[in-house]
């Protein structure tokens, strides 16, 4: 449910919803090389009024199984291993595997920042 995280793997649960809402996308490029957003499976990815740029990792968000929504807000992510604190727990860190396999996260009106 929204408000707690719970480390699920992707095949014990059925295709999540994670809502980013009022966030903007970045990724602290290394190289300088863009990176793609990535979703795979059954999934859904909504961009709305945010900004996402390139970074380290192959794929800025890489969702498994998950609805994405990206609503003017703020995620930035450097080369510090996981975690960031946001309202409702802490969010797994690394571009690539971010929210995969995490169920019910919101993190509406909020700056997540894993620099």
């Amino acid at each position: 449910h929204i408000g707690t995280l719970q480390p699920l793997q992707p095949e014990d649960l059925p295709p999540s919803r994670v809502v980013l809402g009022d966030t903007s996308v970045t990724a602290v490029p290394a190289s300088g090389a863009p990176a793609a957003v990535s979703v795979f499976g059954a999934n859904e990815l909504t961009v709305d009024g945010g900004h996402i740029t390139g970074g380290r990792a192959a794929g800025v968000a890489a969702m498994d199984g998950a609805i994405v929504h990206l609503q003017r807000a703020t995620i930035r992510r450097g080369d510090a291993p996981a975690g960031g604190a946001v309202p409702g727990g802490a969010v797994p860190g690394g571009f690539g595997p971010l929210l995969d396999g995490w169920y019910g996260v919101d993190v509406s009106d909020s700056t997540v920042d894993l620099a």
